[in-house]
Order: structure tokens, then sequence, then C-alpha cells
């Protein structure tokens, strides 16, 4: 079993679903955080039941591969089994998210230059 508040006291209790990239690992993260939020052990079946609950193991399975969902959560947990080392995965899932949230900031102010939508902003597109 994950031990999840283990996890959360080494630092992963800053990361939330919108801090992953691939969209399996937002709906893995969303339901661990629902099954720890019960009180309930956070495992491989909890999870898988989880999602099951919440109507998206179809669009967890279809993500990974049809009838995949438990041997990918499995892959995940053998990554993830312990707190040590967590605040340093934690914090490279967050640096990694911060970043993608600032190209993404920088490519809506590119787009809005091409479309003419500059006024407001002022030197570096900053917003005045």
């Amino acid at each position: 079993m994950l031990d999840y508040e283990g996890l959360r006291a080494e630092g992963l209790g800053s990361l939330t679903a919108a801090d992953y990239f691939l969209p399996v690992h937002t709906l893995a993260w969303r339901a661990i955080e629902r099954v720890a939020a019960t009180g309930t052990p956070v495992s491989v079946l909890t999870v898988a039941h989880a999602l099951a609950e919440a109507g998206e193991i179809d669009d967890f399975d279809a993500l990974v591969a049809p009838d995949y969902c438990e041997p990918y959560l499995v892959g995940c947990w053998g990554d993830c089994a312990s707190a040590v080392g967590a605040s340093a995965w934690a914090r490279i899932v967050h640096d990694y998210a911060e970043r993608r949230r600032a190209i993404a900031r920088g490519s809506a102010i590119v787009r809005d230059a091409y479309d003419g939508k500059t006024q407001g902003r002022g030197r570096g597109g900053v917003e005045l």
C-alpha cells in the first residue's frame, strides 16, 4: 500500500491534479485524493475502485490501453511506493507544472500580439 499520509507529509501536499502533464496521471491523482479523503488506505485496488465508481475507469483505460488499468497503476506504485524521496519527486512534478504554465502564459501573449490584442500590456507583455 502507498503511504499517502507519509507522502503528503514529505511534500506531496502542494501537488494538485493540474500539476500532472499526462491526463492519465491527472485521473489517477484525483482518484488517490478521493480515496484518501475517505480515510480508506490508498492502494492499487482502492484507486481502481474509485476510478470505476466515478465513471472514469473507461477514460483511464482509453488513455493507457484497454484492460490495462491495474497493471499501469501497479507500475506507478512501483515508482513511488514509499515516502522516501517524495519531497524531491513532488518538487520535480511541481517545477515542470510551473514551466508548462509559464509557457502557456507566454504563448497566450504571443497569440494576443499576433491577433492585435496588445492593449493593456506594458513592456514585456506584463499587464498594466
